[in-house]
């Protein structure tokens, strides 16, 4: 199962981008965390877990300066997108999701890229299914569902 899990995270990292809380004000990061690029056939998505959201407008706030931004890769040619106000489409504290539109292009050479959805909206989970989650700081985590609202 551990090859099988190792196999499906690689496939899944060009979809997998760094989010950065940067402090505009004091020019420091923040904090980071992980980012699911997502096209759904009919909009194209950024996808975060909401306490990343809550922390950004927590900081925001109390006079912090907040950006939120998106980093296609480290290194060299570095490419930052900066959301100058961020809008959530949707969001669910209690899943810790939450949906913003990004129809961004992204920029050439950057190694990362949509995940096309073969079928939007996804189908439902059910208990038994096995779900994987990709983030940072690149730890594996996997397990099945054990039960369903």
């Amino acid at each position: 199962m551990k090859n099988q899990i190792e196999a499906i995270t690689n496939r899944l990292l060009p979809f997998i981008t760094v989010l950065y809380l940067y402090s505009s004000k004091n020019r420091t990061i923040l904090n980071n965390a992980t980012g699911t690029l997502l096209d759904t056939g009919k909009r194209k998505l950024l996808i975060t877990s909401f306490h990343v959201w809550e922390e950004f407008l927590e900081k925001d706030g109390n006079g912090e300066g907040s950006d939120l931004q998106l980093c296609f890769f480290r290194g060299p040619g570095e490419k930052i997108f900066t959301f100058d106000s961020p809008s959530p489409l949707d969001s669910n504290k209690d899943v810790d999701i939450v949906v913003f539109p990004f129809d961004n292009a992204l920029p050439e050479n950057n190694h990362k890229k949509y995940f096309k959805a073969a079928t939007w909206p996804p189908a439902r989970v059910r208990q038994g299914d096995a779900i994987f989650l990709v983030g940072y700081p690149g730890a594996l985590r996997s397990g099945f569902i054990s039960c369903c609202k």
